[in-house]
């Protein structure tokens, strides 16, 4: 993240904040922020071996609420009923066919890009043709440093955290658990 991205983002905070929104996962995130714009080698040292190498499977359990509502949406759904599960869940969705297995994800910004940019109707238009097709994945296994490395380096904000479920006939099939975004990640390993 260059400094002019990091000045961005704390100026984006503080304006969310003097209008009285809801800061959610950034006012946790705004002190290191602050820490990266001063240079501090505190970042470098909150951000230690130890918690970067920790795996989703340590933390699921705080993420993944077993009485809350999966963020998962059907092929068969349209933008609107997917957007409204977003909105409701505040993250990205999993798309998953009528087996209940992984087909692609929906985020925000599948929505602005490819929907409200390109005048659609969110009521017409299918997440199928829309959402982002075999999307890169972690597992209970992965570790927060290679969750970032790969969210960055293919420069993506969410990733769905998946279960690996035996096929007869087609191999291993992906079966959502969550959907997760950077910030998640970052809070999580603290």
């Amino acid at each position: 993240m260059s400094l002019d991205n990091v000045e961005e983002v704390i100026a984006a905070v503080h304006h969310a904040a003097a209008a009285g929104g809801d800061l959610g996962h950034l006012g946790k995130i705004l002190p290191l922020l602050l820490q990266l714009r001063e240079g501090s080698t505190a970042l470098g040292s909150s951000l230690s071996a130890g918690s970067m190498t920790t795996t989703m499977s340590r933390v699921l359990g705080s993420l993944i609420d077993p009485m809350a509502d999966r963020p998962v949406v059907k092929v068969r759904d349209n933008v609107r009923s997917a957007c409204q599960n977003m909105a409701r869940l505040r993250n990205a969705v999993c798309v998953e066919d009528s087996e209940g297995f992984l087909q692609g994800i929906l985020t925000p910004n599948d929505v602005l890009k490819k929907v409200v940019s390109q005048g659609l109707n969110p009521d017409l238009t299918a997440v199928t043709t829309v959402m982002t097709v075999n999307p890169d994945t972690a597992t209970r296994e992965t570790t927060f440093k290679d969750a970032l490395h790969m969210m960055h380096d293919n420069r993506y904000l969410h990733v769905p955290v998946v279960a690996y479920v035996p096929g007869i006939l087609s191999g291993a099939q992906r079966r959502a658990l969550a959907c997760i975004d950077v910030v998640e990640i970052i809070c999580a390993a603290f």
